[in-house]
């Protein structure tokens, strides 16, 4: 809040006082120009809440779509279909399954993030010539390039509240 106050009397909108006046310009100027720690506490959770959502789709897409639903034989079957090596498809899998418990975690976060984008330019380029709306017969490519840009903002945003990264370095700081 000091710094707050700091840039405020700079610019030359605050000036003040000790008395109650000075004291409500003060909270009107915060309530204008928000509070720098409010700000990074909000988006921390909302990096949060971005990173665990992409991390359970990305689980649930790999887990549960790819190895119950279609199972594997099928999936590398469907690469196959579409040109793609049938071994494609375990790669793909390993790289959702460790992504997105990665994300989760909050582990190494915008590494994990970097790795995913590959394979969502490759479901969207899959689904491309399906049309637009993943309604469509088949899933068109709204959907995979959607995720595409989620993980791209996650990629450029980071960790994120309660990530294992972030402690595992404070634990690193504390030790030195």
């Amino acid at each position: 809040m000091q710094s707050v106050i700091a840039k405020l009397q700079i610019v030359g909108l605050l000036s003040t006082r000790n008395n109650i006046l000075g004291r409500q310009r003060i909270v009107r100027c915060l309530y204008y120009f928000g509070n720098s720690m409010d700000e990074y506490r909000s988006t921390s959770y909302g990096v949060l809440l971005l990173r665990l959502t992409a991390g359970i789709a990305l689980l649930a897409h790999s887990l549960y779509l790819k190895v119950f639903v279609f199972t594997m034989s099928g999936t590398s079957s469907f690469f196959e279909s579409i040109g793609l090596p049938g071994l494609l498809a375990w790669l793909v899998l390993g790289v959702e399954v460790t992504t997105g418990a990665m994300l989760v975690l909050g582990f190494k976060t915008r590494y994990a993030a970097l790795a995913a984008i590959p394979v969502l330019l490759g479901a969207t380029w899959a689904h491309s010539s399906n049309g637009w709306l993943f309604s469509s017969t088949g899933g068109g490519w709204e959907y995979p390039a959607f995720w595409t840009v989620v993980l791209i903002a996650i990629a450029l945003c980071g960790d994120g509240a309660y990530a294992v990264t972030r402690h595992c370095a404070s634990d690193k700081n504390t030790a030195n």
